[in-house]
C-alpha cells in the first residue's frame, strides 16, 4: 500500500524542481484520492467525467494533463479509465535544492 502522507509530501518536493502546471496538479491529487477511496489498488478504474467533475478541467485539459502525467511518470495508464499511480522514490527528485522546504521546515510561509 502506497503511503498517502509521505506521498503528499515527495510529490511537493518533486514540484519544487520538477514543476507542473496547476491542472496537472489537481489531475494527480485527484488521481491520488481515487485510488485512496479504491483501497489503494495497484490499478484502479476511474471515469473520464468524475476526473473532470474533481478537476474542472475541460475535455482538452483533462487530455493533456494526463498526457503530462503519463509523460513525466508520475502514472501510468492500462486501458481507458485504468489508472496505476507511480511512487515518488527520493532519489526522483533533487532534495539538495529544495528551498528550505525540508525536515527543517517551520511554516513560517503558511502565516
Amino acid at each position: 500500500k502506497m503511503n498517502y502522507l509521505m506521498e503528499i509530501k515527495r510529490f511537493y518536493d518533486r514540484q519544487l524542481s520538477q514543476r507542473l502546471s496547476t491542472g496537472q496538479i489537481a489531475l494527480w491529487h485527484a488521481l491520488m484520492e481515487v485510488n485512496n477511496r479504491c483501497g489503494w489498488q495497484e490499478w484502479f478504474n476511474v471515469h473520464w467525467g468524475t476526473l473532470m467533475d474533481l478537476t474542472d478541467l475541460s475535455n482538452t485539459g483533462l487530455q493533456y494533463c494526463l498526457k503530462a502525467l503519463l509523460n513525466k511518470g508520475y502514472i501510468e495508464k492500462r486501458e481507458k479509465g485504468v489508472y496505476r499511480m507511480i511512487p515518488i522514490k527520493k532519489s526522483e527528485y533533487n532534495s539538495g535544492n529544495n528551498g528550505g522546504f525540508n525536515g527543517g521546515f517551520n511554516g513560517e510561509w503558511l502565516q
